[in-house]
């Protein structure tokens, strides 16, 4: 990782410009100097005020660096906002990041599952993507790095449909409000490929497993003394009601199904006062574009 200094345009010297050669883009301008991770953490980020873009190369670890990364933004109170441009694309080349997996081609609960950690993270959108896509794999245009189908075709891949899934979900509950808040998960995160993240906002709290694993949630670190939850499929956008809970303890839930990659949940839970609607519906008063 290096810095240089462009020719022309506005001074770029100063402590809160620097351009950055990491091991797989040049970017530029980002974050002052000091806040930046190890270029084995982090390969592209990219921002000025606003935009700072986390690139992790690899799936292990990515959510703590994310999460850092919207830390950091609160105490330095930049008004900024985070985006991870190039998530593991959906039918992507294997890779190792995985320990103890044998090495494998991106599937649809990988690309899933990137834009969950990101948006649970703190992220403000989501960037998809798809190997065949971004190359215009076609019958003229020979694919890089063995891409299974042709760009057209991979328009249809079940991910591509499944981030309206996740869009609709955070735009059931007050968006602006969301916040990272990985105190509610009382489980101790041995398995960072596994990684549960959770957030909380206006009168609700989410939390994701991307595995369908158990998790043991603190209801007591709720800021309503009882919750109506939900379970929220990623897969197919649809919710199922748990009933409601006191928030005086630390509790239990169990995903539907077992525990394996692709079972992947959004445990919802709700303050009852706010009457939201199931997870996945728009807000009362609300329209979708």
């Amino acid at each position: 990782m290096g810095t240089r200094r462009r020719s022309g345009g506005a001074d770029r010297s100063g402590p809160r410009h620097l351009e950055i050669a990491g091991p797989r883009h040049r970017v530029g301008p980002v974050r002052p100097r000091g806040l930046l991770g190890r270029a084995n953490d982090l390969s592209h980020q990219r921002a000025g005020k606003h935009g700072l873009v986390p690139q992790q190369r690899g799936v292990d670890g990515f959510p703590r660096v994310a999460v850092g990364a919207w830390s950091l933004g609160d105490e330095l109170d930049l008004g900024g906002t985070c985006l991870l441009d190039e998530a593991r694309h959906a039918g992507d080349r294997p890779g190792n990041e995985l320990p103890r997996v044998p090495p494998r081609q991106a599937a649809d609960d990988d690309a899933r599952r990137a834009g969950y950690w990101a948006m649970f993270a703190g992220a403000a959108g989501h960037t998809y993507g798809h190997h065949s896509i971004w190359q215009m794999h076609s019958p003229k245009c020979p694919g890089v790095a063995n891409p299974k189908r042709y760009w057209f075709d991979a328009l249809d891949a079940p991910s591509a449909r499944q981030m309206g899934h996740l869009r609709r979900l955070f735009e059931s509950r007050p968006f602006a409000t969301q916040r990272p808040a990985l105190e509610l998960i009382a489980d101790e995160q041995d398995r960072p490929w596994e990684m549960c993240l959770a957030l909380r906002g206006d009168g609700f709290a989410m939390i994701y497993t991307p595995t369908g694993r158990s998790l043991k949630i603190d209801l007591s670190k709720l800021a309503f003394p009882r919750a109506t939850a939900w379970w929220f499929d990623p897969r197919q956008g649809s919710a199922v009601r748990l009933g409601e809970f006191a928030c005086d303890r630390v509790a239990d839930f169990d995903p539907p199904s077992d525990e394996q990659p692709g079972n992947d949940w959004v445990l919802v839970l709700d303050n009852p006062a706010k009457r939201y609607g199931p997870p996945g519906e728009p807000l009362v008063g609300t329209t979708r574009s």
